[in-house]
């Protein structure tokens, strides 16, 4: 007498706990799902940066080849330039030192850019 009411109360316990097994399933997935999007987020973020971050090296390096040897060029112009009237031996040692520097940039600009390429 009891057992059809047993086995009726059986079903509907499976039933109940068969749905929120399939609600905890999804919501599950969900889960994953979105914390699989927030790490590729994290992984672009990241990678963003690190180009930045590299970028922001290069201009440096690149500043400070350039200013260096500018600086320089500019010194033994302005040197040349005073001499060679009255000494243009010391002149054109000056202007070979602007000509070696210009060359020396040149060469670094590219070691620099090859790297990068």
């Amino acid at each position: 007498m009891w057992e059809p009411v047993v086995a009726a109360v059986a079903c509907l316990v499976a039933a109940v706990l068969a749905v929120r097994l399939g609600r905890a399933r999804r919501a599950f997935a969900r889960a994953l799902e979105e914390r699989g999007w927030l790490l590729e987020r994290e992984r672009e973020s990241a990678a963003r940066s690190a180009v930045d971050d590299e970028r922001a090296r290069i201009a440096r390096e690149l500043h400070d080849i350039v200013s260096h040897n500018v600086s320089v060029m500019v010194v033994q112009t302005g040197a040349a330039r005073r001499v060679l009237a009255t000494e243009p031996g010391q002149a054109a040692t000056a202007l070979e030192a602007v000509e070696a520097a210009g060359r020396d940039t040149m060469t670094e600009l590219r070691n620099l850019l090859g790297v990068l390429a």
